[in-house]
């Protein structure tokens, strides 16, 4: 009698398999959302931190005043989307036609929220300003240092939060799991 060749997979083996991918998935999956909010701050900081970069090198090359302003106004909004513009002397701290546009950004996930520190605020829109030395600037035009915090919020609590501090000279660090208070400190007024 010949033997039969076995081809495939029989149903007990093909069960363990499944079992243990359902076991690794329960695993994973926290793991995962955990890591995708993880990026999505680490994509807004970083991409925020290269524009203020961006905007005080700009105020430095053109030795004027230049903008790194929300898109839209009112509130917390830079999660929104930002621009980096060159300021136009006839229409001061405001994005218009005659200004320079040098970056713009799109909008970020609608779970990302910025908020809390000391970001100034120009003509209702939430933003960061330098002079032509580099120097940042406050609302009431004297020098000063920032903070501005994110956070990823999901079902009405902070799952991750970081907090972006601009030193009075320009410098900007990012400071992950904390506050603009606790990371930035509480002297981030005019000098």
């Amino acid at each position: 009698m010949k033997k039969r060749l076995q081809l495939g997979f029989t149903l007990i083996e093909l069960m363990v398999t499944i079992a243990i991918v359902a076991i690794l998935a329960a695993i994973a999956i926290p793991n995962l959302q955990s890591f995708l909010d993880s990026s999505k701050l680490d994509g807004i900081t970083q991409d925020l931190r290269s524009s203020i970069a961006l905007a005080r090198s700009e105020a430095i090359k053109r030795g004027q005043r230049v903008f790194l302003l929300a898109k839209t106004s009112g509130g917390s909004k830079l999660a929104d989307g930002w621009r980096v513009f060159v300021e136009d002397p006839a229409q001061p701290a405001t994005f218009s036609s005659a200004a320079i546009l040098v970056q713009e950004t799109g909008s970020y996930s609608s779970d990302l929220l910025t908020g809390g520190g000391s970001v100034n605020t120009f003509n209702n829109f939430e933003g960061f300003a330098f002079n032509g030395r580099g120097q940042p600037l406050t609302a009431t035009g004297g020098f000063g240092a920032a903070g501005l915090g994110f956070q990823v919020i999901r079902g009405g609590s902070t799952v991750k939060q970081a907090a972006l501090c601009m030193s009075s000279l320009g410098r900007v660090r990012i400071a992950k799991d904390s506050t603009p208070a606790a990371a930035c400190g509480t002297t981030t007024t005019e000098l």
